[in-house]
């Protein structure tokens, strides 16, 4: 059996056809991000896992910037994840104290 293309057009059709963007990411973490996409069903409405997502720019002391940038390679989190795990336990202790906004 013998094909009229080229193997380079070969890995071309293939690399166009199975070449989705989630593809591209490598290792561990490219595959868990794809895992965890295709967990939610296309029909679900949310944009991500978590649900609709809002923008948040802040600006902090370099300190914060750097222990975010090793936490985040360290432990294996997203930086969303941090800052939101921190901010829940923040919003916990204002509810304790009584805060206005709890």
């Amino acid at each position: 059996m013998s094909f009229d293309l080229a193997d380079d057009a070969v890995k071309a059709a293939l690399r166009a056809q199975l070449g989705g963007e989630r593809r591209k990411a490598t290792g561990a973490n490219g595959r868990k991000k794809s895992e965890r996409a295709s967990l939610v069903r296309p029909d679900d409405g949310r944009l991500s896992h978590r649900g609709p997502t809002a923008q948040l720019n802040v600006g902090v002391e370099e300190h914060w910037k750097t222990w975010l940038a090793r936490a985040k390679h360290d432990h294996n989190m997203a930086i969303f994840e941090i800052v939101e795990r921190g901010l829940t336990l923040v919003k916990a202790e204002l509810e304790r104290k009584g805060g206005r906004h709890a």
